[in-house]
């Protein structure tokens, strides 16, 4: 079974979006770090708090490399992110699924494959598991002002057909 890490904007957006079984139809399983489990955990302006007993296929599992985290944590990531990157790279995961733009060039710098919320449901959409794209977009961005470079969203939108 392949490994799947996730950061917490990815697990945040697709709940804004009721999409997050969209995981589990795509990868079986996903694991987070416990920092990514309390940030989850804590309710904020724009979210509420994550209900993991919902989700059983996520799965909290600490990373047991103090070294690699150490080091990862001179890249100036927050904690979740440095947590995930830690855990992704110790377990060989072949997706990290995260939005944060430094900490996707650090993942790509550690010869992770790192995978945000829009190749999620681009992949959902190629899977036939959402229809549209375009207005989960715009749901996101009117919703809780999720940030994405246009060039982006119009290249994920035309890959999409949409």
């Amino acid at each position: 079974m392949a490994i799947v890490v996730s950061d917490t904007s990815p697990l945040r957006a697709l709940q804004v979006l009721s999409l997050v079984q969209l995981l589990e139809d795509m990868y079986r399983e996903v694991i987070i770090p416990p920092q990514v489990a309390a940030e989850l955990a804590r309710p904020q302006r724009r979210f509420a708090a994550f209900d993991l007993h919902k989700w059983p296929f996520i799965r909290v599992e600490r990373s047991q490399n103090i070294g690699l985290l150490a080091q990862i944590q001179t890249r100036q990531l927050d904690p979740g992110e440095t947590e995930a990157l830690a855990l992704a790279l110790e377990k060989s995961a072949v997706l990290l699924l995260i939005d944060e733009r430094l900490g996707r060039r650090v993942a790509t710098e550690m010869g992770l494959h790192p995978v945000g919320t829009l190749g999620i449901l681009l992949q959902a959409k190629q899977q036939g598991l959402v229809a549209a794209i375009r207005p989960l977009i715009n749901q996101l961005q009117v919703q809780i002002d999720f940030r994405l470079s246009p060039a982006l969203t119009a290249e994920v939108l035309r890959i999409a057909g949409e």
